[in-house]
């Protein structure tokens, strides 16, 4: 990792063949589309992709393998960690953190301190203005990431009224034990007690199941 002041500074370094500029003392590859802004003392990871128009603001941390899309902005402050994808046009507000290998998807909003756990999904045009609810289950991660009336688990989103009429079938067809079945039951009623406590468990309107 490196720490800069602006984009400038990275264009200044030497580029390899693949098109990365290359710091010669850490050795860190970053590659900047057109008319791209990074603030004064962010620090950047290796093999970062910063795509024309993006912004990466003040104090940022980038960690490694991250990709920020055409005209997305990862906020002041910001701390995004490794194998991060933030979609073209998606905007990270200041103080957020964003876990390990997650997806901002493209327009997507995350608002002003809030956290975003590892793994997770946030889908196209969603926008988070709290930290979404994530639970560690003994088997997998299961929470709120930002589609209204959503529960995700791994790579299965489904509306709240699926999980919990299925929930015990799904685990079981997952080769989920008994109790590891009681147990999301428990997680999906708590989740889903939760997304109806700050507004976010209706569907958007013309949205199917």
């Amino acid at each position: 990792m490196v720490t800069v002041h602006s984009a400038d500074e990275i264009r200044a370094w030497p580029k390899d063949a693949d098109g990365y500029y290359v710091d010669q003392k850490t050795n860190t590859h970053i590659m900047l589309g057109n008319d791209v802004r990074v603030g004064n003392g962010a620090t950047v990871g290796n093999y970062v992709t910063v795509g024309n128009y993006a912004t990466v603001g003040n104090g940022a941390t980038v960690g490694n393998d991250v990709t920020v899309g055409n005209g997305a902005t990862v906020g002041n402050y910001v701390t995004v960690g490794n194998g991060v994808r933030v979609g073209n046009g998606a905007t990270v507000g200041n103080y957020v953190t964003v876990g390990n290998y997650v997806t901002v998807g493209n327009g997507a909003t995350v608002g002003n301190d809030v956290t975003v756990g590892n793994d997770v999904r946030v889908g196209n045009g969603a926008t988070v203005i709290q930290t979404p609810i994530y639970i560690q289950g003994r088997r997998y991660w299961i929470g709120y990431c930002g589609r209204p009336g959503y529960i995700r688990s791994g790579c299965i989103e489904k509306p709240i009224a699926w999980w919990l009429e299925h929930v015990e079938r799904w685990a079981e067809e997952n080769e989920y034990a008994a109790n590891e079945q009681k147990e999301y039951r428990m997680h999906v009623e708590h989740v889903a007690a939760w997304m109806k406590l700050y507004g976010c468990d209706a569907e958007e309107k013309g949205e199917g199941r």
